[in-house]
């Protein structure tokens, strides 16, 4: 068994700076063993329980690596597996349980899933609760290990993806920082209490706001750790959630840590009732919120870590479409690179279930799924994943200059830097955004609010609301018109080189396509559906002082630009891109008539 683990982290880990190494041993143990239990018999075999760690949502225990007593403790009744953890010096790790997963090509294959298992000992369970053509396998403590027989069922090449069921680390995409400030995110004012940023560098929130503020028929799914379904803020806007730890908390966090207010914060930033004399804003303040509960924390060797499972994941991501019906799904998490060594196959099982939400959720409109693209941009860049698989929406995180957040950035905080590069889709703040805490002790601070919520973790919940607020103003949006809405209405900020073309028009390894404006992305959903279901040959660039309008081949043609009465105010002509300067408009909706040898097209523009 450990042989084949090695070999599976060679490839991986010869160069990486987060080694992992096997410090530990995973004790599972059946249902029903108590916690008090669970140590009486760690210590029958001689384990000391000051050294072991409980979690509290898995019938597991992490104790020292101590050979004799992981052997010891395999034959014991009341333990059902035994595997190794790997671990970093930063204390994040991977390890595996008993069951796994087999994903069947044709619902008719089911029966070659049990001839395999009888072959080599291992149980057939069923399929899982919310997907009839994955299939959940357990080993046996004393037969052939879970990585074993995903090796052997990848090799008979006869199914669509063979996972294990991991146990690992997460990453929450946030970090800490004890200053306070308002919400520049909504309306950046450049004042001191905001960070002494650039007047007008957020997303127009309020703008957008006089067209819609969200409606209660727009369902927006915090994937995180839980959240307080208490807090004055979500009183009247919450629905039915789920714990996909099936430990029965409905959505509610388990709060041993401060950073179980992790999911709470998150849904604040999103979706917190506004004008009710309370605290903070959401961006989508009409919008309803689902609670779903996909990871928690636990204290391991001095660490406070997120992790979860690769169940839990599938479970709670599969509930999320299936049967809350979710319209938004807001993620602030992934896995690190050096984690996913250890994760054959368990992402493209979740990839699965992502792409199910987006082609089928939404009553066929699908789901946009919106992912935090990490913290870890001081030395990796790329986005981690969930955000940078390329169906999902990676939201990179902005300051409060409208730039791509470094080490330098001009919020000062020099110890973190968002991800960025390929994948990334658009950005959003991300840096002390105020947004609610759990009440009581719980959670990031003492009172019920939290004014410096931090990472790309913050920003990802700032675009789920944005989305939020398109789909209350035009429902009828599909998933990829929604997303092309998002990414080509954001805004080319920063100063950066946005030089590479992409599906929804320029873009910057910085920004993706910009820094969302909800303001524009409301105005120009509502005109999409007519503009661009039919396949549209143009593009529009949305800049802080200009729209650039793009024709796919670069046609020749001639334009005229007219104001909401009818009035032509410019003309020109253009070799495939036309500048309509803001300067000289008065503010309003305009339509530009574009005219070509192939090309006869009319587009909404919107001047502020």
């Amino acid at each position: 068994m450990r042989n084949i683990l090695l070999f599976l982290l060679l490839p991986f880990f010869s160069f990486a700076q987060n080694e992992l190494t096997e410090t530990h041993t995973a004790v599972f143990f059946y249902k029903g063993v108590s916690k008090s239990e669970q140590i009486n018999v760690l210590e029958k075999h001689g384990i000391d329980k000051n050294a072991v760690t409980q979690f509290g949502s898995r019938d597991v225990v992490f104790i020292p690596n101590a050979e004799v007593a992981a052997n010891a403790l395999r034959s014991d009744a009341q333990v059902e597996y035994i595997s190794p953890v790997f671990m970093t010096d930063k204390k994040q790790f991977v390890t595996y349980q008993s069951t796994f997963f087999v994903k069947l090509k044709s619902l008719n294959d089911l029966e070659l899933v049990e001839r395999e298992a009888k072959k080599i000992g291992v149980e057939v369970l069923g399929a899982n609760r919310f997907n009839a053509d994955m299939i959940e396998l357990k080993s046996n403590k004393f037969g052939m290990d879970a990585i074993e027989a995903v090796n052997h069922f990848k090799a008979t090449g006869l199914f669509s993806i063979v996972s294990p069921n991991l146990m690992h680390t997460v990453s929450d995409c946030s970090v800490d920082d004890p200053r306070y400030n308002l919400q520049w995110n909504l309306q950046n004012t450049g004042s001191s209490q905001q960070g002494n940023g650039t007047i007008g560098a957020d997303m127009d929130v309020e703008a957008a706001w006089a067209i819609t503020t969200g409606s209660p028929n727009i369902k927006i799914a915090i994937i995180d750790s839980g959240v307080d379904t208490l807090h004055p803020e979500l009183l009247g806007k919450l629905l039915p959630g789920f714990d996909a730890f099936d430990a029965g908390t409905n959505g509610y966090p388990i709060p041993n840590y401060d950073s179980d207010g992790h999911g709470t914060s998150c849904a604040g930033i999103a979706a917190a009732t506004t004008n009710n004399n309370l605290g903070v804003a959401g961006v989508c303040q009409d919008c309803r919120v689902i609670p779903i509960r996909v990871f928690e924390y636990q204290l391991l060797v001095g660490e406070v870590q997120p992790w979860s499972t690769t169940d839990v994941f599938i479970n709670g991501l599969s509930w999320m479409w299936q049967v809350a019906e979710a319209d938004v799904a807001s993620n602030s998490w992934g896995v690190p690179d050096f984690l996913l060594a250890l994760f054959p196959g368990g992402d493209t099982l979740v990839n699965a279930v992502i792409d199910d939400a987006i082609e089928q959720g939404r009553g066929g409109l699908g789901v946009p799924m919106l992912f935090s693209s990490g913290n870890d941009g001081v030395t990796d860049t790329i986005p981690i994943w969930p955000a940078r698989y390329a169906p999902t929406i990676a939201v990179g995180a902005t300051s409060m200059c409208d730039e791509h957040k470094t080490q330098t950035s001009c919020d000062g905080e020099s110890w973190w830097a968002g991800n960025w590069g390929e994948g990334l889709d658009v950005s959003a703040p991300g840096v002390r955004i105020a947004t609610i805490d759990m009440l009581g002790t719980n959670g990031f601070h003492s009172t019920e609010y939290y004014n410096s919520f931090n990472g790309t973790s913050a920003a990802c919940p700032n675009a789920a609301g944005t989305m939020g607020l398109i789909l209350s103003h035009t429902p009828s949006l599909p998933e990829w018109l929604a997303r092309k809405v998002l990414s080509s209405t954001s805004e080319k900020v920063g100063g950066y080189a946005y030089s590479t073309w992409k599906e929804a028009g320029s873009w910057s390894k910085e920004l993706g396509y910009g820094r969302i404006n909800a303001f524009h992305a409301v105005t120009y959903g509502a005109s999409a559906v007519g503009e661009l279901a039919a396949d549209r040959n143009v593009l529009v660039e949305t800049h802080a002082d200009k729209y650039i309008i793009r024709t796919s081949d670069n046609t020749q043609v001639a334009w005229q630009l007219f104001d909401i009465n009818g009035r032509m105010v410019r003309t020109g002509n253009a070799n495939g891109t036309v500048n309509v300067m803001h300067s000289g408009l008065s503010a309003g909706m305009y339509a530009l008539r574009m005219e070509g040898e192939k090309l006869q097209e009319t587009v909404k523009l919107m001047i502020r």
